[in-house]
């Protein structure tokens, strides 16, 4: 993904998931990302690893919806990291 924004420089995301069926019901996913920006070329240390997230999920089969459980950790530089949890339903 490639983002231009007139007000913004310009950042490129790539990432990927890997997702595997456990059983009949369960699903399990694993995802890692990389979000680079423009005006990030001269950071040090850790700053560096900002625009990295990693994460995953697991997803289970009622009988009439489905309930997925995700989490996400996301490294902001000198912010520090974050962690995300969200709940799923579908119906």
């Amino acid at each position: 993904e490639v983002n231009e924004n007139n007000n913004m420089p310009v950042s490129w995301s790539l990432g990927s998931e890997l997702t595997r069926r456990m059983s009949d019901k369960v699903t399990a996913a694993v995802r890692g990302g990389w979000e680079f920006r423009g005006d990030e070329l001269g950071l040090e240390s850790s700053d560096r690893l900002r625009g990295l997230s990693a994460g995953g999920g697991i997803g289970y089969d009622f009988l009439l919806f489905r309930g997925q459980i995700d989490y996400a950790w996301r490294h902001w530089g000198r912010l520090d990291g974050m962690h995300l949890f969200s709940l799923g339903l579908s119906f």
